[in-house]
């Protein structure tokens, strides 16, 4: 009996403590979402000075957000290396994976105001020490990308090759049309070819979007317009509505042209003229006119029934 009283009373005063601390705690989370949000107002109002001020004094326990708020303040400041930092404290940090992808956004933004030797130094340190694979793949993308933004696609090349290799990222089809569309700007089409081969075998309709693009400008470039035309077909039919739908029907007027199959070619540049904007139904008009002088031969005219198959229905048996 007195271990049963000792038990109660050892329980009733636990309640008693929680009680007593849970409303500590509660105003502990009021005060810091409140200087939370009073932080994101000053921001807002590029009230940077008076931001940074609260940043100073609660930065003794920082936060991803925190870090990211202080990255702010100071790319308002235009102290773009101070952000710089910041940012990359925050993607080091991170807790949220929404914060994570704003902070690589920002980071970018303010390492491309800074001069590309500098950003790739200050990356290299960011980089150095980190053992998280997931982390230190964001920041193999913002060099890839600082790479890319200054023009060096063979290095940024090296980065994607780095992130494949070495890391456990599983978005690797990304990644190989990156690889692809530096090789393009390289005008090594022989070796974009190759790496997008694998990418259009697999047949995502996602993916094909992009890769048989990439794929029509490499073998165009190397004067391979039957392949350019069959990837461009395969487009035109299974992405009517492609954010490159212009230059697809384009390309593919002038590539039948090629193939002197002209009444195909008017066929496709009267497809972009109705989607055409009133100054370039003007310049496919005039394209179209001319391919009606060519057809106005009685060679041409000839010509064109050796492309022409009729198909006729079968008759239903009865």
């Amino acid at each position: 009996m007195k271990y049963l009283f000792l038990i109660v009373l050892i329980c009733f005063s636990g309640i008693l403590l929680l009680a007593q601390q849970q409303p500590v705690n509660t105003q502990l989370s009021i005060n810091v979402d409140y200087l939370y949000e009073l932080i994101k107002f000053y921001l807002a109002e590029n009230e940077f000075d008076l931001a940074l001020t609260y940043l100073d004094s609660t930065m003794a326990h920082p936060t991803d957000s925190l870090y990211y708020f202080k990255g702010e303040a100071l790319k308002g400041k235009k102290d773009w290396e101070g952000a710089a930092d910041n940012f990359a404290r925050s993607i080091i940090t991170h807790r949220h994976l929404d914060i994570m992808k704003a902070a690589k956004k920002k980071l970018k933004e303010v390492l491309l105001l800074l001069p590309p030797m500098k950003s790739i130094s200050l990356l290299s340190s960011y980089m150095n020490g980190i053992k998280n694979d997931e982390t230190l793949t964001q920041f193999l993308f913002v060099l890839a990308e600082i790479y890319e933004e200054n023009q060096l696609f063979e290095e940024a090349n090296d980065v994607y090759q780095t992130i494949l290799k070495e890391t456990d990222y599983r978005e690797k089809v990304p990644v190989e049309l990156r690889i692809a569309t530096n090789l393009i700007f390289l005008k090594n089409f022989e070796q974009a070819i190759v790496t997008l081969k694998p990418v259009i075998a697999l047949n995502d309709h996602i993916y094909n979007e992009d890769a048989l693009f990439f794929y029509y400008i490499a073998n165009y470039s190397l004067e391979d317009y039957k392949t350019a035309k069959e990837a461009l077909l395969r487009l035109y039919q299974g992405y009517p509505d492609h954010p490159k739908i212009i230059e697809i029907l384009k390309g593919l007027a002038e590539l039948f042209e090629k193939e002197n199959q002209l009444l195909m070619s008017w066929y496709f540049y009267q497809e972009l003229k109705s989607i055409s904007s009133e100054a370039q139904k003007f310049i496919v008009q005039k394209e179209i006119d001319r391919l009606k002088l060519r057809i106005g031969s009685e060679k041409f005219i000839t010509d064109q029934f050796k492309y022409f198959k009729p198909k006729f229905e079968k008759k239903k048996s009865e």
